[in-house]
């Protein structure tokens, strides 16, 4: 998605608080011949990048973990595993759910090639899916979010 804008005389732009601007890549500014910024105080300061807000629901991060609920990376078959999801712009109480895969459709359990599980946002943005899973076929080292 992208916007362009053609002006044929001045653009104005006033904002009664603070402007920001973020960009996943570049942001370029220039000008056919004088381009300034001032500030009334210090000028033009350049500081660490903000990470920029997050609109919409959106998960952020997936932990797997092991039963003692510490953060692991890998696993191998026969262990109970559970997932630590961290949310942003979600309620409270609110529920999520997430469906596990195994790669090329192989069986994650018995019969099965997929599992959902489901868990409540807590403070923090955080849900646990402690349905533990028993993975019988199964070596992670990876989780994809969509």
């Amino acid at each position: 998605m992208s916007k362009e804008s053609y002006i044929g005389g001045d653009y104005i732009e006033t904002t009664g608080g603070s402007t920001k601007i973020y960009a996943a890549e570049d942001i370029e500014n220039s000008s056919a011949m004088y381009f300034a910024q001032t500030g009334d105080d210090d000028g033009v300061v350049y500081g660490v990048n903000e990470d920029p807000p997050i609109f919409g629901k959106k998960i952020v991060s997936v932990e797997w973990l092991d039963v003692d609920e510490n953060k692991i990376s890998r696993s191998t078959s026969g262990v109970n595993v559970s997932l630590k999801v961290k949310t942003a712009n979600y309620e409270i109480g609110e529920q999520i759910k997430m469906t596990i895969k195994e790669i090329d459709s192989k069986e994650i359990q018995k019969g099965k090639t997929e599992i959902v599980l489901t868990g409540k946002v807590e403070k923090g943005g955080i849900a646990y899916l402690k349905e533990e899973i028993f993975l019988e076929s199964i070596i992670f080292n990876e989780i994809q979010t969509d």
